[in-house]
């Protein structure tokens, strides 16, 4: 049997490709000004843009340092998490993999032997953006990260918060592997 390889073809992490995600509700960006409500003097508004369900547990901040060469981890969660790449530059490339299909919809395509280098986007992530770099990954949304295979850099810091007890679900590739174009 031949393998069954999915190309991972790196585009850049910008607005364009943002507002497409965005679009097909796998993330909600964080952009500043976007959410804000007019407040009166001598007051505080707030607009609350997600909620953790209670089920997810407390919500912590995370620092995350990834160096895995291969989307090792490609899951969803139970519920949202938050990522913001902001952090330090000169390191090894980062790449977000997200599927543009919902979790049933990508293991019938697999069982069907059906999925396609369509059916995901591959970013090259961008540090220290206000306008892309931090944003919600929305409950469901099927991703992973991983570094540029064979650079010789640090690998990358960045920050993610989400509920400590959320529950990962791992999609299943029917013999699907990634395979990385540079």
């Amino acid at each position: 049997m031949s393998q069954k390889v999915i190309k991972l073809i790196p585009v850049e992490m910008e607005e364009e490709i943002m507002c497409l995600l965005e679009s097909k509700g796998l993330i909600t960006r964080l952009i500043p000004g976007a959410f804000e409500k007019e407040s009166e003097l001598n007051n505080f508004e707030d607009v609350v843009i997600c909620v953790s369900d209670p089920a997810s547990g407390a919500h912590s901040i995370n620092s995350a340092c990834n160096n895995f060469e291969y989307p090792e981890a490609f899951i969803s969660h139970s519920d949202h998490e938050e990522v913001y790449f902001i952090g330090p530059e000169g390191r090894k490339p980062l790449y977000l993999v997200f599927s543009l299909l919902p979790f049933d919809e990508f293991n019938a395509k697999a069982a069907e032997d059906a999925l396609a280098d369509s059916d995901f986007v591959c970013l090259r992530v961008k540090f220290n953006d206000h306008l892309i770099s931090c944003f919600v990954i929305n409950k469901g949304a099927l991703h992973a990260e991983f570094v540029e295979p064979g650079c010789d850099k640090k690998p990358p810091s960045f920050f993610f918060s989400a509920g400590t007890t959320l529950t990962h679900y791992y999609p299943d590739f029917n013999g699907f592997v990634f395979e990385y174009v540079k």
